[in-house]
Order: C-alpha cells, then structure tokens, then sequence
C-alpha cells in the first residue's frame, strides 16, 4: 500500500473500532502525547524496532486527529512546511529554537541574565526565598518566571504585571541552595502544609508542567530538579497545574511523593476564563493516573467563581470529580481580580469577574467584598460536604 491508501487504512480502522465516534480531540491528542513519551523512551534505549514502532504509532494518533479535525494530515504537514521553509533562528542547547521563541524566552543565568535574543546582560535578584502559609511554607526563587497558558488574558496574578514575557532561570544549584538556606532557620511543625515536611512551591509563577519544553531549552531537567529535594531530608515540592495530562515523569522511586495540585473549576467557567486549556473532565481523569506515576495529588478548586448558577455549576463538578478520581485533599481560592486583567479579558470573561471588585491591597488587587465572601464561602462547603469530607479542605480564602 503507498500512504494515501494506508492512511485511508488507519482512517477506517478508527471508524470500526469507534474511535471516531466515541473518543474526543482531547483524548486522542495524549495518546499522542503517550506515544511521543514512548518515543523518547525507545530513542534513550537507542533501541531501533521500538523507535520505528513509536513512530508509527504517531503517525496513527495524528491521522485519527486529523480525521476528527477535518483535516488531511498531508495538508497539515504542507502547512507546517510552508512556514517552517521561512523560518529563521539557530541552535541553543542542541536545539534549534525560532526567532519568535528566542524573542519570548529570557535565560538567565547567576546573577546575570544573558538574553538569548540580544546576548544582553543584566544583574538579577530573584534569588529570595519566601515565606508562604498557604499552598507551601515557602516559595522557591523562580525556576521560570511568565506563562504561555490560556488563563494568562484573564485571572492569572502573575500577567497582571509580567504580560507573556518568559524567564527561564539556569542557575538551579543557587535556586536549591536558596531554599536549603532558607529551611535551616524554618522550624517546622504539622500544618495545613503537610504534617511532615516542609513543603516548597516551585512554580509560584508559572504552570511548570505546561512550559516544560522552555526549561528543558535552558539544558534543564524537571525531574533531576525534582530529585534535589527529594534527596534532602525536610524538603519536599508542591506545584499547581491546569496541563496534567502534559505530566508524564514517573517519580515512583522517590523517597516521597513529591506534590502536584490539579486546577478544577466548572467546565462552563473554564471555556471563558481559559480558553483552549485541558478540558476539565480530562483533568480530572488525570488525577488517579499521576497517582500511579507516583505523585501526591491534590485537587486546587481555583479560581472559585461566585457568579448566578455558580451552586449548580460546583455540584456537578464535584459529583464528577467523585465519580472519576475519588476523595483527595484540595485547596480552594476564591477569584481575585485587577484592572490590568479586565483591561485585556474579554467581554464574557470580565462578566464572570466583576464580581471581584472590592480592593484589598495598594497594589490595586480586587477579591469579592467581604461582606458577602463569608457567607459564599459557607455555601461553597456545603456543597462540597455532599461528596467530601470538609477535613479533606487544607485551606480555603
């Protein structure tokens, strides 16, 4: 058979099997994804019959996309082609990286920062380690600073300032040394934390999962990072994600489990606040197979949106998450709000944060007025123990 008669093969193929019927874009995207890692796997073995099979494996996972998208994957590939054949850039780090990538990602090194598109160098200071008593008892410097996710128009805190400019920070040894630094005058006992270890936040201001491909640019590995505070006695990470099924690295062989929280809300809410992000449902169904991974999940209810509906909208949220992940610990963190986030939101999306409008801080962050967040609060639990136990609720504000 040439291709066109295999890929009409593979095409009906899915169409017997009910791929095409049954299965959704997003799902039949991390096969791709599954494959890919396989991929990588055979390619470290250098083992050539397993190689030539994840690659025909691919090449399946994208013809049945391309089907569901309506799309032929040759037409995909002269389209690829027809940019990429214009495309200008060069090697970083055994890489070739676009100018456009090289214009949005700064490596910053030591303390200097050494921009990749203009080999500026500049002092930095972000080698600090914070207190936190919320989802950590600490923040670690930045490993990356800035985020390419769907929220970053909308609620996400750290445009509000940083706009779509990405940091990439090589300096890890420092970054780690920092935290280690910063634990030895840390006395800690059992809290909303965790009731052993001191738990450290390692992607304050990013979704690291998301923008693992910029730091593995910068010649860094997410999961020797990882390893560095799995090896220290007291120290143990917490990073939130809206991209779980982009998490892939197995940690079952470490001392302990290192933290991932899996950001939830009501699928109606997340098509406006962010758009073209990991369907919730997908999320979900994440939680259980990063637990066999080896990680500790948590669900992060964030942001809460109090908007008309908004009781129903959570009540079937919950009844979901029961269904597809079971019981878990959970954070919850009410919507907040700035002018510079309603300026670039859309209309629908500045609909759904109006509501946070009271003013709480000099730097001109808004949350929902207090006068009224008790009570929502209040009614938020009382959904949730439906399904939950309300001990499984580490914090909420």
């Amino acid at each position: 058979m040439d291709y066109f008669e295999l890929e009409c093969a593979v095409e009906s193929w899915a169409e017997e099997k009910g791929i095409l019927e049954k299965a959704t874009p997003m799902a039949q995207a991390l096969k791709t994804l599954e494959e890919t890692t396989e991929l990588c796997t055979a390619i470290n073995a250098d083992d050539r019959e397993e190689i030539i099979d994840a690659m025909g494996d691919i090449m399946v996972t994208l013809i049945i996309q391309a089907k569901m998208q309506n799309v032929s994957l040759e037409y995909c590939l002269k389209s690829a082609y027809n940019v990429i054949s214009k495309r200008t850039g060069k090697m970083v780090n055994g890489q070739f990286v676009k100018d456009i990538e090289v214009k949005d990602i700064d490596i910053i090194s030591g303390t200097e920062s050494a921009y990749i598109k203009n080999d500026k160098v500049q002092k930095t200071t972000t080698l600090v380690t914070k207190p936190n008593n919320n989802s950590a008892n600490c923040i670690a410097p930045n490993l990356i600073y800035g985020c390419f996710g769907g929220c970053v128009d909308t609620y996400c805190y750290m445009s509000r300032y940083n706009g779509k400019r990405v940091f990439v920070n090589r300096n890890v040894d420092q970054i780690f040394k920092s935290v280690v630094d910063w634990e030895k005058s840390y006395y800690k006992v059992p809290d909303q934390q965790d009731p052993i270890y001191t738990m450290v936040d390692i992607a304050c201001n990013t979704d690291l999962v998301l923008m693992q491909k910029h730091v593995r640019k910068a010649g860094i590995s997410l999961y020797d990072y990882l390893l560095m505070y799995d090896k220290h006695k007291n120290l143990n990470t917490t990073m939130a994600t809206k991209y779980p099924g982009l998490l892939t690295l197995d940690v079952s062989n470490f001392n302990k489990p290192p933290r991932v929280r899996v950001s939830l809300m009501p699928q109606k809410y997340s098509n406006i606040l962010e758009p073209k992000m990991q369907k919730i449902e997908s999320r979900i169904a994440d939680v259980n197979r990063l637990k066999d991974l080896g990680w500790e999940v948590h669900c992060n209810y964030s942001p809460l949106v109090f908007y008309p509906g908004w009781k129903e909208e959570y009540d079937n949220l919950f009844k979901q998450v029961k269904e597809l992940a079971g019981i878990n610990k959970c954070e919850v963190i009410a919507l907040t709000n700035h002018k510079n986030q309603m300026i670039k939101a859309s209309p629908e999306a500045q609909e759904l944060m109006r509501r946070s409008y009271e003013v709480k801080n000099q730097s001109g962050v808004m949350r929902y007025p207090l006068e009224h967040k008790g009570r929502l609060i209040n009614e938020f639990k009382d959904i949730y123990k439906k399904y939950f136990p309300l001990n499984t609720i580490r914090y909420i504000f």
